[in-house]
């Protein structure tokens, strides 16, 4: 065998043994586009207890023509920006979650009058701006239903494990691996999934379980907003 063809077997394996390892390092992780984990919401500065929901982008948002408006509490703008924005040039904005290709925008709403909604624009440091309400823009959801129009949930099945009802005192189900949590409906503190598997070709319904999605002013509970 020749030099050649032994510097190209070299190169080969190498290649092979990188891709790999980065295969490995892969392996069981979401990315932050489509999962917002517990850990990371209990690092936002506000306690959601007493506010009445999140303000996200409607469903009656023209992508392709409306604009994202923010103003000051003395009226005058804060910050502009289209929709169609691939990137929001503005240091501070960092809103609860957002990604706007998927036409995701969302913000913690801390009061809701009759013609404004006052959101908390940066999760870190907890600044507070303004959304007029005549900008239909924006809709005011409940945090039940925010919970509820989720793709899916996850949760620490060791802490906070899946019951047969919403109760900490019913039997513990220990769900299958690999499947998806889908809320159902929610009652109080509790929400209920329906257990999906979807290594098959088809999914399939694998049962129904009561999980807590919070408790007092926390989440318990980790958000996919995607498929």
């Amino acid at each position: 065998m020749g030099t050649r063809e032994i510097f190209l077997g070299i190169v080969i394996a190498l290649s092979m043994v990188f891709l790999l390892t980065c295969d490995k390092s892969l392996e069981g992780k979401t990315s932050s586009a489509e999962k917002q984990s517990v850990n990371e919401i209990t690092q936002y500065k506000f306690s959601f207890r007493d506010t009445p929901g999140v303000v996200r982008l409607s469903r009656r948002t023209q992508v392709s023509q409306d604009k994202i408006r923010f103003f000051n509490a003395d009226g005058s703008i804060w910050f502009v920006f289209p929709v169609t924005t691939e990137q929001v040039e503005n240091e501070a904005f960092k809103p609860f979650s957002m990604k706007l290709d998927y036409a995701l925008l969302i913000l913690t709403c801390v009061r809701d009058d009759s013609a404004q909604f006052e959101v908390i624009v940066n999760k870190e440091t907890g600044l507070k701006k303004i959304i007029k309400k005549s900008d239909q823009t924006f809709e005011l959801q409940s945090w039940d239903n925010f919970i509820l129009e989720l793709f899916a949930i996850d949760f620490d099945k060791k802490l906070n494990p899946l019951r047969s009802n919403p109760s900490a005192t019913e039997p513990v189900i220990k769900p299958p691996q690999g499947v998806f949590f889908h809320p159902v409906q929610i009652k109080g503190d509790w929400v209920q999934v329906r257990i999906e598997d979807t290594s098959g070709s088809k999914p399939q319904v694998r049962g129904y379980g009561w999980v807590k999605w919070k408790e007092e002013d926390k989440f318990l509970i980790d958000f996919f907003y995607f498929a």
